[in-house]
């Protein structure tokens, strides 16, 4: 792709594309807001428009925005100007840390070469990706890493234990939350148990609607400020 001529305020890597499609991924600042989400698909829909017949499919997750493009209808010299245009549309969108466009590579697992030794990759700041630095919550709360769709909450006591009786407290708590979901929704599966020194939460948003996902993930964290005594949460502390 020629990117000079488009100017985005955001810098875009193009690892290339595929035969017939190109996957474009949009990484938030912090989170991408139900705002900025409908930003997001409303550019989209006008290269749509500008490419009768052309096919793409948005979806919204909590660490990013992947638009899935599919070519396969237009002959090879407009793919990549029908890519530049969907990124040249989101100049239009506030609050993009960075685009990357690949044939796809991302969403699979990269394989490990054998014959170089393997540096390090640098640990991503998934408290900031996750939008937990914007929470106001009444304990400490931190991020190990991402496992799609479901999310673990670890939930410490400053008293040390834990039992049937706290995690009812969280149970409680979280059910009574108001999340403000939009539409007809409800928060995903949830499972709540406990040991003797920690109250787990298990949250699994599979059959959720996109634009609800960050306030379910992020309401439970604000429901565990009506519990008493907690010490800190640790999300996702086992992947």
């Amino acid at each position: 792709m020629e990117l000079d001529h488009i100017n985005p305020y955001f810098p875009v890597e193009d690892r290339g594309k595929g035969k017939n499609g190109a996957y474009i991924y949009l990484f938030p600042e912090i989170i991408f807001t139900e705002t900025q989400y409908e930003q997001i698909k409303a550019a989209n829909r006008t290269v749509r428009a500008q490419f009768n017949g052309l096919y793409t499919k948005t979806t919204l997750s909590p660490v990013s925005v992947t638009i899935g493009v599919d070519l396969s209808d237009f002959p090879k010299k407009l793919h990549d100007n029908i890519l530049e245009s969907i990124v040249a549309a989101m100049n239009h969108v506030t609050g993009i840390q960075k685009v990357i466009v690949d044939d796809g590579s991302m969403l699979r697992p990269a394989p490990k070469a054998k014959s170089e030794p393997q540096t390090e990759p640098e640990e991503p700041d998934w408290n900031r990706i996750l939008g937990l630095t914007a929470l106001s919550l009444s304990y400490p709360v931190h991020a190990e890493g991402m496992d799609g769709e479901c999310f673990s909450y670890r939930i410490y006591f400053s008293d040390g234990t834990a039992g049937e009786e706290k995690a009812n407290a969280v149970r409680d708590a979280v059910l009574a939350f108001d999340f403000g979901l939009n539409g007809d929704d409800y928060i995903g599966y949830t499972d709540f148990s406990a040991d003797e020194q920690t109250v787990s939460v298990y949250l699994d948003l599979g059959n959720t609607e996109p634009q609800n996902q960050y306030k379910i993930m992020h309401g439970i964290l604000l429901a565990l400020n009506s519990v008493p005594g907690i010490q800190k949460v640790i999300l996702n502390e086992d992947v």
